[in-house]
């Protein structure tokens, strides 16, 4: 039985070692592309928001997503069941996401921010609300499309009361 050189097995582990190396950076810079189009879509929110465009907004989630949501009865089985009886105000409507963090891995993603959303009544009033926001994504024929989404909102565990302006 004839043994290898320690040379030929150093070179051998060395070009293993760099193979990975380079799928590893392939992989990084396809996570890096994919969230940059995750990212894209949140600002795209936010003009479609601001425009009142609600088929717009449907259209970034999944057909089939499900939704813990802060409104009553709190849990949809789709956007079109989230959606049904929404009205927007008659007033300009805002949304801005901030401290947006992206996760990618494969053809699934994961995300978590705070949503500051403002419409204005017909009064004049001003209503604004910050959800913290836990979406899962897929990428479906080649768009990402919300999942699973869950809303939420710290309770003062004196009151009971929600925070709806709550952010760190």
């Amino acid at each position: 039985m004839q043994r290898l050189s320690p040379l030929f097995l150093s070179i051998l582990l060395l070009a293993g070692l760099a193979t990975i190396q380079a799928c590893h950076k392939r992989e990084d810079a396809q996570a890096t592309v994919e969230k940059a189009a995750i990212k894209a879509a949140y600002d795209q929110y936010s003009e479609v928001f601001a425009r009142k465009d609600l088929n717009a907004i449907k259209a970034m989630y999944a057909p089939d997503a499900f939704i813990f949501d802060a409104g009553m009865p709190g849990e949809y089985h789709s956007p079109d069941e989230l959606f049904k009886d929404y009205s927007w105000p008659p007033g300009p409507a805002s949304a801005v996401i901030s401290e947006l963090s992206i996760t990618v891995e494969g053809s699934v993603a994961y995300t978590h921010y705070f949503d500051a959303e403002t419409v204005i009544q017909a009064d004049g009033t001003r209503d604004r609300v910050v959800y913290r926001i836990t979406d899962v994504l897929r990428k479906r024929n080649g768009k990402w499309v919300v999942v699973m989404e869950h809303l939420s909102f710290p309770i003062d565990p004196k009151t009971g009361k929600a925070d709806l302006l709550s952010k760190p």
